[in-house]
């Protein structure tokens, strides 16, 4: 594990630099916006599938940062990818795709980055329980155990620091924003028909939702980045709401070969996350 921790902290081996996170963005129309991350930030099965998608990534034109790049004309290379984890923006390939660092040049001016779900299996374990609560097989269904989680929580938080000091060092103009992920879970009871999972299951997504939440927010203040709190936007947006941000268990998709994952966001929840990340970062345009 510490070599882990040592090996990230030194690919990213930059001096950091502080910026004020409250400072106005200055971010002109025509200038380069890199978005990376994971499914959250992809949109996999909304709206329309990104030109030039990798199919395992599965990335929507109609995903946050296309919706943030379209209403203030910028450039976007967007490298988000379902699936990606710390370790797939930093060094490692993805289903043949170079790390997404590697979008990232001293001529990229933002770049919106929501990661670290998947370091520790937040989406895969929920749809893995619910999976065998609707009487799928062991095989089919297999949650990661506690232990693994646990022990990639330790490192989770130098995971997400070497991520931001990587793309520091490769942009010292840019101004980072991590955005954390949508709620899922609601704050009291549950909905069994769209989210099939007990009160202990779901008391046990919220506590690794929090986790997330946590170590994104220590990160941000720690290295001088914003960070937007999508998690606190979409709370009222849950599976369960009136108003849901994110799909059920088993969503509708009407196109078999661009389809949105279980517990995904839908349109709706990427104008939303647009329409968040949009008051954070240009309040006054």
């Amino acid at each position: 594990m510490h070599r882990i921790i040592r090996s990230l902290l030194a690919f990213a081996g930059v001096v950091v630099i502080a910026t004020s996170p409250a400072a106005a963005l200055q971010v002109a129309s025509g200038e380069k916006y890199v978005a990376m991350g994971s499914s959250f930030a992809a949109g996999p099965g909304v709206g329309r599938r990104a030109e030039g998608s990798p199919s395992l990534c599965a990335r929507s034109a109609d995903n946050y940062a296309h919706l943030i790049a379209e209403r203030h004309q910028l450039q976007l290379v967007d490298v988000s990818c379902s699936g990606a984890t710390t370790l797939n923006i930093l060094y490692k390939r993805q289903s043949g795709v170079p790390p997404q660092i590697e979008a990232v040049d001293p001529a990229t001016r933002l770049v919106t980055i929501t990661i670290g779900g998947n370091d520790v299996s937040y989406m895969a374990n929920v749809i893995a329980s619910s999976c065998l609560t609707r009487g799928g097989g062991a095989a089919r269904c297999r949650p990661t155990i506690d232990a693994d989680v646990e022990r990639v929580f330790t490192e989770l938080e130098a995971r997400m620091t070497a991520v931001v000091d990587a793309t520091r060092g490769r942009a010292l103009n840019a101004t980072i924003v991590l955005v954390d992920y949508f709620t899922i879970v609601p704050e009291r009871g549950g909905c069994p028909n769209l989210m099939p999972l007990s009160d202990a299951q779901l008391r046990g997504a919220a506590a690794v939702a929090k986790r997330l939440a946590e170590i994104t927010a220590r990160v941000a203040e720690q290295r001088h980045v914003r960070l937007v709190k999508l998690s606190a936007a979409s709370a009222a947006h849950n599976v369960c709401s009136r108003d849901p941000w994110i799909l059920g268990f088993e969503p509708h998709s009407a196109s078999p070969d661009f389809r949105t994952p279980p517990y995904h966001p839908n349109v709706a929840g990427m104008v939303g996350a647009a329409d968040t990340i949009d008051r954070a970062l240009f309040p006054s345009r």
